[in-house]
């Protein structure tokens, strides 16, 4: 009995000298600056407990599900299709450059794998400072574009900003909405192609908004 009793302390004290303490990890996160109405304002991007949050000048916003709030009050909610015209699959290598010739050389439209998405707002567009509605955008993209954003979310913002630095235009209008084309190479094939995102102001896609091409990017079928 006595053998067996020490037995047990000596795998209990053996266990109890291979633990290892937990180590507290940091989550990772971009921060950029970028100039918005004039004046150049601190951008962050990251993740808390798997929430993708954006933070514009210390005020965060953050995407839950198709949702995006800001100070804890919903702000936007995300619709249409919500995966990427380039699916998921391995092999595709996304890329921020062109990777074969020059963006005039995709020209061969691929309708079958466009996307349209909506981001409907809780109040008129024009109320929101450019501020918010940049990084409401932005996280739409996070959505849109999973496999894409962590690469390229600094591009996003600074193409979006550039295309929507006049929240004032869109007066009454409570949705935009974001058509993601897709091209192949004239002479390559679908192995290449150019995706471009465009921003509208209406359902319709007749008005888009001051910048057309809000977004591009590259893959490569490899």
């Amino acid at each position: 009995m006595k053998k067996r009793l020490v037995s047990i302390l000596l795998a209990v004290a053996m266990c109890m000298g291979l633990a290892v303490p937990a180590v507290a990890v940091e989550p990772q996160e971009d921060v950029w600056l970028v100039q918005v109405d004039g004046e150049m304002v601190e951008v962050r991007s990251y993740d808390k407990d798997g929430i993708p949050y954006i933070s514009v000048d210390g005020q965060e916003f953050y995407l839950v599900g198709n949702e995006i709030f800001c100070d804890e009050e919903k702000m936007a909610t995300i619709g249409g299709d919500s995966s990427s015209g380039i699916m998921p699959l391995t092999g595709w290598l996304h890329q921020e450059n062109c990777p074969y010739g020059t963006r005039y050389e995709y020209n061969k439209h691929i309708e079958s794998a466009d996307k349209i998405h909506d981001i409907k707002f809780e109040q008129a567009i024009s109320l929101y400072g450019a501020k918010a509605l940049l990084a409401a955008v932005t996280l739409a993209c996070k959505l849109m574009t999973p496999n894409l954003y962590d690469i390229f979310a600094k591009d996003f913002f600074d193409d979006i900003q550039k295309a929507l630095k006049n929240t004032t235009a869109f007066g009454d209008a409570t949705a935009l909405y974001a058509k993601e084309r897709v091209f192949a190479h004239d002479t390559l094939g679908s192995i290449y192609r150019m995706n471009i995102f465009i921003l509208y102001k209406d359902k319709a896609l007749t008005s888009p908004v001051e910048s057309n091409a809000v977004h591009t990017y590259y893959s490569v079928w490899a």
